[in-house]
């Protein structure tokens, strides 16, 4: 029903409109997060093997896992558990500390002002948002 004055509307009608149902999450994210992960942990065992250890062998591993539990729940529509929320968002947030200290040790220790500076500075901040925007869509899935 629509308010003659205004063409909005009415109160009484939109109180009464139930509350739409929350999105699932996409089944899309943890898939994207599982190929880039398992892409880039390749690329750190590499890096180990041919130069020295690196990082990313752990950190990309815990995304691998954390995601690999989302994608599961995702394909049968199960529940998204608080433990996997956190897991996800706190192996985002290791892999964003892990190129975090790449990049001060470029900078700082190694006075650097490269590429591999340009590289470590912009995955830190992909990453720590893709554990913030990650938590924000596993919210409607709760």
């Amino acid at each position: 029903m629509h308010s003659a004055l205004s063409g909005a509307p009415s109160p009484s009608t939109s109180l009464l409109k139930p509350p739409s149902p929350p999105t699932p999450l996409p089944k899309s994210y943890p898939f994207f997060l599982l190929f880039f992960s398992t892409f880039f942990w390749l690329w750190a065992i590499l890096n180990t093997i041919t130069e020295s250890f690196d990082l990313g062998v752990a950190s990309f591993l815990t995304v691998i896992l954390s995601s690999y539990t989302l994608l599961k729940a995702t394909s049968t529509n199960q529940k998204i558990t608080s433990c996997q929320k956190t897991s996800s968002l706190l192996s985002s947030l290791f892999v964003s500390l892990n190129y975090g200290l790449g990049y001060y040790h470029a900078v700082f220790t190694y006075n650097r002002a490269d590429g591999f500076v340009v590289y470590c500075g912009i995955f830190t901040v992909l990453w720590f948002g893709n554990g913030v925007i990650g938590l924000w869509l596993m919210r409607v899935k709760s």
